[in-house]
């Protein structure tokens, strides 16, 4: 996590000497990530009373990293702290599901803020001790027709890309690795890439596959691809006649027959007309064969509003507001 930490600070800092106060409730996890930050190593450690400082070195970069105590009888005097911040790391531990709403409202209340208004940058980090290591790459996806375009995507990247260019990556990640969650959904409005695993050399393998499959996907050249997970003609027999086949458009069609699916497939289009939420981005059957492959190449993510220009675009706005945008990290325990 440091080696990430560090990277992510070089880029948006430069050089220079940077006051950072971390906060979060307490028992967050706070200390554990200022000693890991500072030593390089994960440290046992009690939750702070009152407050901690460490000096942070990154390069160029100087940090005088402030840890504050979580307990409730603390969190008034976390302002006190906030004169000439740079940057406020906010610890959030996402096991503590009781207290999240808790968690919530003091981030609210830092954001409030008007002394860490202006030029006051915020960093936030979710950092939390699930054994877990967690990533996602979701990619807004809305829809104007039922062609199940993000469907056929969603399935299309996760069959081979530049990198690993096999037949079924996915098969083999859920045969060979140790993950404890793979998998990949459509929802109305976006498509989102979860992969998780307890192993941290897994979890970073997880990730690039993921990666270069979102970014690098070998569908948007291989029209096979296509035709396999969107939809095909089928000839069984010389007797027999064509019929559509197709993983989506045989997913869909169960989804289809069921009627309680479609009343809620008419309910949610009666409610938001006018809106991707009235279309079907899973695919309507009747609607999938209409989907070219010169169709559904122009909608890739790899080119429009893909990851590369999200982080373009956090880029451009880190320069022009000062503002930045903190990855959830892995565990550190």
């Amino acid at each position: 996590m440091g080696q990430a930490v560090s990277g992510l600070w070089r880029q948006l800092f430069g050089s220079g000497d940077y006051k950072i106060v971390m906060v979060g409730l307490d028992n967050a996890g706070k200390t554990t990530t200022l000693y890991h930050l500072h030593m390089g190593e994960t440290v046992k450690t009690q939750p702070t009373i009152g407050s901690n400082v460490e000096q942070v070195k990154v390069d160029a970069l100087n940090f005088e990293v402030w840890d504050l105590g979580g307990q409730v009888s603390l969190r008034l005097s976390w302002a006190a702290y906030y004169a000439s911040t740079d940057a406020v790391i906010v610890v959030i531990d996402s096991t503590d599901r009781a207290r999240m709403g808790i968690a919530r409202q003091e981030l609210a209340n830092i954001l409030a803020s008007p002394q860490l208004a202006g030029a006051c940058i915020l960093l936030m980090s979710v950092i939390n001790k699930d054994e877990n290591k967690t990533f996602g790459a979701t990619f807004r996806t809305p829809v104007d027709d039922s062609k199940g375009t993000p469907h056929i995507l969603e399935h299309s990247v996760l069959c081979g890309s530049d990198k690993y260019p096999i037949k079924e990556p996915f098969v083999e990640l859920m045969k060979g690795s140790l993950n404890t969650f793979l998998n990949a959904f459509t929802y109305p409005d976006r498509t989102c890439y979860p992969v998780a695993s307890a192993n941290l050399r897994d979890f970073y393998n997880l990730v690039d596959v993921y990666l270069d499959s979102v970014l690098h996907p070998n569908c948007v050249s291989d029209p096979q691809i296509f035709a396999q997970e969107g939809w095909h003609y089928e000839l069984e027999g010389e007797a027999e006649p064509l019929t559509l086949k197709g993983v989506v458009f045989n997913e869909m069609k169960g989804v289809y027959s069921s009627p309680d699916s479609v009343n809620a497939r008419v309910t949610q289009a009666a409610l938001h007309p006018d809106s991707t939420y009235a279309k079907d981005s899973g695919g309507d059957p009747e609607a999938i064969p209409t989907l070219t492959f010169d169709g559904f190449k122009a909608s890739c993510a790899v080119s429009g509003e893909g990851l590369k220009e999200g982080l373009q675009w956090i880029a451009r706005h880190i320069k022009a507001q000062n503002t930045s945008i903190f990855p959830s990290l892995p565990s550190l325990t």
